[in-house]
C-alpha cells in the first residue's frame, strides 16, 4: 500500500509539473506574440510618418519658383539645397537637423531629378528620387529610421500643394510615391528591402491642409497594400490600409482616422488609428494613440499604444 501511493504520489507531482510547464510555456509564446504584434505596428508607423515627413520637404523644395535662391528663410528648416545640376533637371536635397517642429532630426541626402514632365506642377510629371544615408531620429524615443534606394513621385493631378486654394490650382492634390527597392536599416541595425505603394490626397479644409492616404499596390494575392517586405525580424509581411489613413495640419499629421491590415506570417495584426489612450476613437481634438489587435487562441487580444 505504502509503494502503491509513492507511486501515485510521484505521478501527481510530475503532472503537476507538466501542467506548470506547459502553462509557462503557453505564457511565453503569448508574450512573444504581443511582442511581435506591437513591433509589427510600431515599426510600420515610424516609417510612414518619417517617410511621409521627407517627401514633404522634397515636394515643398521642388515647389519653389527658384531652386537657384540661397534664402533660407524659404527653404524647409535645416535644409540645403545645392542646384548646380539644375541644367540636367537634377538638385540635391541636404538634411542637417532638426524638423521645424522640432520633433525629428535628419542627415543624409537626397537627389532628385525630374524624369517625366517639363515642370513639377504638370499633371503626370515624375520625380525619381535616390536616397543616400537618409537617418531620421524620433527625437521623443531616440529610436531611428535609415533610408537608401529610390522612390518615384508622380504628380497624379498636377498643381503644387503649397498653392492649394488658390485660383488655377485642384482642389484636391494626388501624389503617388512608389519604390521596389528601398533599404531600411532598423535602430537595431537590420537591415530589409521594402516595397512602397503609398497615395497620398491633399485638401484643404478651413485653412488648414488635410492628407488621406492609401494604398494601391498588389503582391501575392493581396490588394491595396501600401507597404510590404521583410520587418526587423525578417519575416515576410504586406500591409494593407483597408480604410484610408488621415492627417491635419493642425493635429501635426498624427493620424486621426484609418485602419491598417498587417499580414505577417500566419497573424493577421489590425491598426487602427486615432484613438485615445483607452483604445476609443477620438471624434474631435487631436489624437494620440493608435490600437493594435489580434487573435490569440481564440481569444482577442489588444495593446493600446502612443504615436
Amino acid at each position: 500500500m505504502k509503494k502503491t501511493y509513492l507511486i501515485l504520489a510521484a505521478a501527481t507531482f510530475l503532472t503537476g509539473m507538466a501542467l506548470m510547464n506547459s502553462c509557462k510555456k503557453d505564457n511565453s509564446v503569448a508574450t512573444d506574440i504581443a511582442t511581435l504584434n506591437q513591433e509589427q505596428a510600431s515599426d510600420a508607423e515610424d516609417v510612414s510618418a518619417s517617410s511621409d515627413a521627407v517627401d514633404d520637404d522634397i515636394d515643398n523644395v521642388m515647389s519653389l519658383s527658384s531652386l537657384k535662391s540661397t534664402e533660407t528663410s524659404i527653404l524647409p528648416c535645416n535644409v540645403s539645397i545645392d542646384s548646380s545640376q539644375l541644367s540636367s533637371k537634377k538638385v540635391t536635397i541636404t538634411f542637417t537637423g532638426a524638423n521645424c517642429a522640432g520633433t525629428r532630426t535628419r542627415s543624409g541626402s537626397v537627389v532628385v531629378a525630374l524624369t517625366q514632365g517639363t515642370n513639377w506642377s504638370d499633371a503626370g510629371a515624375v520625380l525619381t528620387v535616390t536616397f543616400s544615408n537618409v537617418k531620421i531620429v524620433n527625437n521623443a524615443t531616440q529610436r531611428y529610421i535609415i533610408f537608401n534606394g529610390t522612390k518615384t513621385h508622380t504628380n497624379v493631378s498636377g498643381g503644387l500643394i503649397r498653392n492649394l486654394g488658390n485660383a488655377g490650382t485642384p482642389t484636391t492634390i494626388v501624389r503617388n510615391i512608389e519604390s521596389s527597392n528601398m533599404s531600411i536599416t532598423f535602430t537595431n541595425g537590420t537591415q530589409r528591402s521594402w516595397h512602397i505603394a503609398r497615395q497620398r490626397t491633399f485638401t484643404k479644409q478651413s485653412g488648414s491642409l488635410i492628407i488621406t492616404v492609401s494604398g494601391f499596390g498588389e503582391a501575392d494575392g493581396k490588394t491595396n497594400l501600401v507597404e510590404w517586405g521583410a520587418n526587423h525580424r525578417n519575416t515576410a509581411f504586406y500591409t494593407q490600409i483597408s480604410t484610408p489613413v488621415i492627417m491635419s495640419q493642425d493635429c501635426d499629421y498624427h493620424p486621426s482616422s484609418g485602419v491598417k491590415v498587417h499580414y505577417v506570417a500566419l497573424r493577421t495584426v489590425t491598426v487602427t488609428l486615432g484613438t485615445d489612450a483607452n483604445g476609443v476613437p477620438v471624434t474631435s481634438g487631436c489624437a494620440s494613440y493608435y490600437t493594435v489587435n489580434w487573435e490569440s487562441a481564440n481569444v482577442n487580444k489588444t495593446v493600446v499604444l502612443p504615436y
